[in-house]
């Protein structure tokens, strides 16, 4: 709204006076542009509200800008700005600002994450996650999924459709394509440890194993001289009960055979377990905003 200064003013600016007869001053000729100005602008708060006009109610302009600034639209920000209605729980709504860059950026992070496996704080399953245990995931459900897997989000790490059971087994961290690439079905991972991998065998399953025992004792005789006691390798050691004279010489008596795994490979008696301790966590994969119904 324009100021409008007193009839016959000079400057702009110039400020209403009251008239004062005694002392000869004359009061300011208000003109009816301020009373037209004052009044279309309240009645046009009013409106904007969606409240109608009332000459009853002399409430209606503190009604209308209650309403106004609870909406996210009444607050205008600077070029480049957004305002965001967030939901922070119990029905209860803040307002934050935030710059478009900014938006942008946080939108293009939050669908990288699209398919990867994260860590989850409790076992319930949050909203736009599956877990992967083999589901099928459609893509008329989960359409952010569908367009990562459009853009080769997933190159190498899909199974066709024609996958067999054995394809499956051998590669359980892959995905694999429904029929008539409806949907992808969600690697099988659960009960699996992950081993981190860049590009070679990613998706691949690891048979469980330890490594070999070997080992061997050339040229068995329960009696060998002394100087050639270590015609053993590997698990294998014999055990000497003392040297006895033979014919003139120091030989050994064998009275057993010991088998020690651990002579063979370090791995074995370094622990009581093959599986290392572990702990079950929960993990799931996020696949996006699911479709607005």
């Amino acid at each position: 709204m324009k100021y409008t200064p007193p009839l016959g003013s000079l400057e702009a600016d110039a400020p209403y006076v009251d008239g004062n007869p005694t002392a000869g001053i004359r009061g300011s000729v208000v003109p009816a542009a301020p009373f037209n100005q004052l009044q279309k602008e309240l009645v046009h708060i009013i409106t904007q509200a969606g409240l109608e006009p009332s000459a009853d109610d002399l409430t209606q302009v503190l009604a209308a800008l209650k309403k106004l600034f609870a909406a996210p639209s009444a607050i205008i920000p600077p070029d480049g700005v957004t305002i965001i209605e967030k939901e922070i729980g119990s029905g209860k709504k803040v307002l934050a600002a935030a710059s478009a860059g900014t938006l942008d950026t946080l939108e293009a992070w939050r669908k990288s994450m699209i398919g990867a496996p994260m860590m989850l704080p409790s076992p319930v399953l949050p909203d736009g996650y599956m877990w992967p245990d083999g589901t099928l995931a459609s893509f008329e459900d989960w359409p952010e999924l569908e367009e990562a897997y459009e853009a080769g989000k997933f190159e190498g790490y899909v199974l066709p459709a024609s996958a067999t059971d054995e394809d499956k087994k051998n590669y359980p961290g892959k995905w694999v394509l429904a029929a008539n690439s409806a949907g992808l079905y969600t690697p099988r991972l659960t009960g699996l440890f992950a081993r981190y991998c860049s590009t070679e065998g990613a998706g691949a399953y690891n048979k469980p194993g330890l490594p070999n025992i070997t080992g061997g004792w050339s040229n068995f005789n329960l009696l060998r001289p002394a100087s050639n006691v270590s015609n053993y390798t590997g698990a294998f050691s014999a055990n000497a009960v003392a040297a006895v004279p033979v014919q003139g010489g120091s030989y050994w008596g064998w009275d057993g055979l010991s088998f020690n795994a651990s002579r063979s490979s370090a791995i074995y008696g370094a622990s009581a377990t093959v599986t290392p301790e572990s702990a079950n966590l929960p993990a799931a994969l996020y696949l996006g905003r699911f479709a607005e119904v």
